[in-house]
């Protein structure tokens, strides 16, 4: 099993929701076979300009879900991306080529949502690559792994190579808002889509969530612009979120859904 089959294999394992990021893309690849094959939103980035070139040129013209693969110029220590912004993050034998790694693994955790996951894939130590680099020894990947945030999952050595599946974990919480922040992400992860038996986080249905002072504010967004079931999930999303306790106020608006503005006028009331 390669690289790019391993990540497939994982995806589809643990369901692939959410927006998924390749750092260090090269030609573009893997992105291009994931937007292709599971429809997720997908990103590539890279400090190769022509890599990012070829990467471009090559994305599928009908790729499944309807969303064309993004590609970017970015050095994988300084991701131009927001907190909590991907569900998955990969990187493949490309961490032992970063200045310092340890920022790198830390950049891809800042964007990684809570419980999100890294997919990283590197040389052992000693591999015959044909290429005179330094690899990491088992130890040091491992340390860098949990250093920067992340629960080991999976830890494989296989081919030369080790293939290393990681679990962004939840920082203890600095403050109160911190802390309610965490309270209301738990209680959503017990709120189920009935068509997938999925919960909403895990499906990447809720977007901006900002706790302050008790006030709770954050995006609702439905699986599809006509999901049938938008309205009643809709307001058990937020009785859930409203049943916390410290919360005072839940600010929550429905986006991407063709009948959004009446949606919202009706949880206002709730």
């Amino acid at each position: 099993m390669n690289a790019e089959e391993w990540i497939q294999h994982t995806l589809t394992e643990l369901g692939p929701w959410g927006a998924f990021l390749d750092v260090c893309c090269g030609d573009g690849k893997l992105v291009n076979r994931i937007s292709a094959d599971f429809g997720m939103p997908a990103f590539g980035v890279d400090r190769d300009t022509a890599a990012l070139r070829w990467a471009r040129s090559s994305r599928p013209t009908t790729a499944f879900g309807g969303r064309e693969p993004q590609f970017a110029a970015m050095d994988a220590e300084a991701l131009g991306f927001k907190d909590e912004s991907f569900s998955w993050v990969a990187c493949v034998h490309s961490l032992h080529h970063t200045a310092h790694p340890d920022t790198a693994l830390a950049e891809m955790r800042r964007i990684l949502k809570p419980e999100g996951h890294l997919l990283l894939v590197d040389w052992q130590e000693g591999a015959q690559t044909g290429v005179p680099e330094r690899y990491f020894p088992e130890n040091e990947i491992r340390n860098l792994v949990e250093d920067a945030g992340f629960a080991i999952e999976t830890f494989r050595t296989m081919d030369q190579q080790y293939f290393i599946l990681g679990t962004a974990q939840l920082a203890a919480p600095a403050n109160e808002d911190e802390r309610l922040k965490r309270a209301v992400y738990e209680k959503l992860k017990t709120v189920i889509d009935p068509e997938t038996g999925m919960d909403v986080i895990t499906m990447d249905m809720i977007l901006d969530l900002r706790v302050k002072d008790g006030n709770v504010s954050f995006k609702f967004r439905p699986s599809s612009p006509f999901c049938p079931i938008a309205v009643s999930l809709s307001i058990l999303i937020k009785r859930a979120v409203q049943e916390v306790e410290g919360v005072k106020h839940v600010d929550m608006i429905v986006v991407d859904f063709v009948d959004a503005e009446n949606l919202n006028r009706e949880l206002q009331a709730l």
